[in-house]
């Protein structure tokens, strides 16, 4: 049992490595994001559902091991559907970041950056074989694809884009992906096929929430704390 779990953090690491290069934050959790927000309530509770539902499971997994039990990964897909700069990135690491703590193995990428290192594979320099890097994707236990639909277009992104959803379809394995509602419509019609599937993707959209850049930005906080740092040393 030992070894297994051994095994499946070396795994981890590599996927956790592999993640930071698409831009992947451990230290995005659930309990930072502004739920306070219109527009997003639903989303975060549908974020905060997913991750109970996968964190409960991994536990049982863990006691399954004591009687040999053979537990199969739940069928669990969350689509996140909306403007720009609504928090649909920060929920999404929020899931993996989550699912990372309780020992599943996930893999956090963001679709345009995705394809441009699959490409770079292809090249005598790559220290990882295409075949290798698209099992990685493909069998992460919880996948999270960013920005799906805002890659270039071409007959080869498209073809490896279904391969990867149409793979993780086929068995239902967890899966979270985040677009923005103009990319929807330039979605492959096979994709966009899969992602309506009632019975297994709940999809939320995030209509009523307004871009949080303009008037927040990323960095508020961190402002607003060198002001009151420069105030208190003023007196």
């Amino acid at each position: 049992m030992c070894k297994e779990r051994e095994l499946r953090e070396k795994r981890q690491r590599k996927m956790t490595a592999l993640s930071e290069q698409f831009g992947f934050q451990r230290e995005l959790v659930l309990s930072s994001f502004r739920r306070q927000v219109r527009g997003v309530q639903e989303a975060y509770q549908e974020a905060e559902a997913m991750i109970n539902r996968l964190v409960a499971w991994a536990k049982q997994r863990e006691s399954a091991k004591q009687t040999k039990d053979a537990l199969v990964l739940p069928q669990e897909w969350l689509l996140l559907r909306g403007p720009v700069g609504t928090g649909k990135t920060h929920l999404a690491m929020s899931i993996a970041n989550a699912c990372i703590d309780v020992g599943l193995v996930a893999l956090f990428a963001t679709v345009p950056d995705l394809l441009d290192y699959l490409r770079a594979t292809y090249g005598p320099e790559s220290d990882v074989t295409y075949d290798a890097l698209f099992m990685q994707l493909r069998d992460a236990e919880v996948l999270v694809l960013d920005d799906l639909g805002t890659q270039r277009s071409s007959p080869w992104a498209d073809e490896k884009v279904f391969q990867l959803i149409n793979y993780r379809y086929n068995f239902g394995w967890p899966t979270v992906i985040t677009i923005n509602k103009k990319a929807w419509t330039y979605l492959d019609e096979r994709i966009r096929s899969r992602l309506q599937d009632a019975g297994l993707v709940l999809a939320v959209d995030m209509d009523d929430a307004q871009d949080y850049r303009p008037r927040q930005g990323k960095n508020v906080r961190r402002r607003s704390s060198s002001a009151e740092s420069a105030v208190s040393s003023e007196q």
